[in-house]
């Protein structure tokens, strides 16, 4: 049903192949280096839904250049290799799995990164989708990591 109302929403829109763009980045992102959950249904529902739509239609109303796109997907690249798997309570993880985890996302984020770089060449838009789920995903293990702080 989530799924169903998602792209609904995007097919009204009409931006779909860069919205999925970035939601694949995204969501393959969040399940590798984990972030911030909501303490709710509703809420993350209401989140969900802006991270997977709205987030990504804002990024298509900017012009990024691709020197400023490439700065924000690089120090991004650098802060999510460098990191762990981010933990919370909702999602306890034993320390085999964290290393599968860890070794997976250090694939993915490389991948992403190489694809970026090529994505630059050919398509600055689809390239800023990817550099914009690397940066909502970064912001997403920052608040969770200032959350745990507390």
């Amino acid at each position: 049903m989530f799924g169903a109302f998602i792209f609904g929403l995007l097919f009204f829109l009409g931006n779909i192949g860069y919205v999925l763009v970035f939601d694949l980045v995204l969501v393959l992102l969040r399940f590798h280096c984990g972030g911030y959950h909501t303490e709710n249904v509703v809420t993350c529902f209401l989140l969900s839904v802006f991270s997977l739509v709205i987030v990504p239609e804002i990024g298509l109303s900017y012009n990024i250049s691709a020197a400023v796109s490439c700065l924000f997907m690089t120090i991004c690249f650098i802060f999510m290799l460098r990191s762990q798997p981010i933990q919370n309570e909702k999602k306890k993880l034993n320390s085999d799995f964290v290393n599968k985890v860890n070794q997976r996302k250090n694939i993915i984020i490389v991948f992403f990164y190489i694809l970026f770089l090529f994505q630059l060449i050919i398509s600055n838009q689809i390239a800023n989708m990817m550099m914009l789920a690397f940066l909502y995903n970064v912001l997403s293990m920052l608040v969770e990591l200032i959350r745990k702080g507390r």
